[in-house]
């Protein structure tokens, strides 16, 4: 077995497809294409991409989460992300 075959078996199996759904779901449901996801140390966190001329701005969205609760707090999104912004900025 390839390793590409065992990333996708290893995907399959712990669930990721379910993360990209809720992802893509959210982006559709938000009208926003900046939602995504961060990985580290096996924890996820959903962010906020937005990419300019010269810099990109990431803002996180969540704390670290397992891969269930991710899934979950995409899931249950339903703010457009310009009031993550104002919340970011502090004007509220």
């Amino acid at each position: 077995m390839s390793v590409a075959e065992k990333m996708t078996q290893w995907a399959a199996a712990n669930g990721i497809g379910e993360l990209q759904s809720a992802t893509i779901e959210a982006r559709a449901r938000l009208k926003d294409t900046s939602i995504g996801t961060q990985v580290k140390a096996g924890r996820f966190r959903v962010v906020s991409t937005v990419y300019g001329k010269k810099t990109t701005k990431v803002t996180p969205l969540s704390d670290w989460l397992a891969l269930s609760d991710a899934v979950s707090f995409l899931k249950m999104l339903k703010l457009p992300s310009d009031c993550f912004e104002r919340i970011d900025r502090g004007l509220r």
